[in-house]
C-alpha cells in the first residue's frame, strides 16, 4: 500500500500539467514526423527527469480525453506507465491498456484529481517491447453510464522517443 501512496505523486509529476512541482523548469521536445509521441523533461536543479509522452484532445474543446507517458524515474531505472483520463470515468471498472489487439493489460484507477483520473503502475519489460514494436495503443475506459470510450494512438515514433528517456 505504500508503495501506491508514492507512486501516485510519480504518476502525476509523469504526465505534467497541473500536478508538476511548481519551480521545475519544463520543455517540449518533437520527437518524430507527427505521430504524438514527444520527448517532456524537467530540471529541478540536480537531474534532468524526462518521460515520453502522447496526449489526445478532444478536437472542438482542446479538452484532454487521454494522456499517456512513460517516464524512467532517476531513482530506480524502471519505466513507469502513467494514464490520466478526464472526470466522470467509472472508476471501479478500471482502464484496459492493448497494444494491436495482442498484449492486454489491466490496470485500477488510483486516483482523481481536479485535473483527472490517474492510472499508473510498474511498466514491464514485455508491454515496453510491444509498444516499442506495435503499431497502435488502445486505451479502454467506461464512463458513468457505463459506456466504454476507447482512445487509439499511433505508436510510430514511440521507440525513437522511448530511447531518447533511456
Amino acid at each position: 500500500m505504500r508503495a501506491r501512496l508514492v507512486l501516485v505523486p510519480m504518476l502525476a509529476a509523469a504526465i505534467g500539467g497541473a500536478a508538476a512541482e511548481p519551480q521545475q523548469n519544463t520543455a517540449s521536445l518533437p520527437s518524430d514526423g507527427g505521430s504524438g509521441w514527444r520527448v517532456e523533461c524537467a530540471n529541478d536543479g540536480k537531474q534532468l527527469d524526462c518521460r515520453t509522452i502522447n496526449r489526445v484532445l478532444q478536437r472542438d474543446t482542446q479538452q484532454l480525453i487521454a494522456a499517456v507517458a512513460v517516464r524512467i524515474p532517476p531513482d530506480t531505472r524502471k519505466p513507469v506507465l502513467a494514464i490520466q483520463l478526464p472526470l466522470g470515468i467509472q472508476v471501479t471498472e478500471g482502464v484496459t491498456v492493448r497494444i494491436d489487439d495482442r498484449q492486454t493489460e489491466h490496470y485500477p484507477v488510483q486516483t482523481c484529481t481536479q485535473s483527472g483520473c490517474i492510472v499508473g503502475a510498474p511498466l514491464g519489460d514485455a508491454l515496453v517491447g510491444a509498444m516499442r514494436g506495435g503499431r497502435e495503443l488502445k486505451v479502454a475506459f467506461h464512463n458513468l453510464t457505463n459506456q466504454t470510450i476507447t482512445v487509439t494512438m499511433p505508436l510510430g515514433g514511440f521507440a525513437l522517443a522511448h530511447d531518447k528517456i533511456k
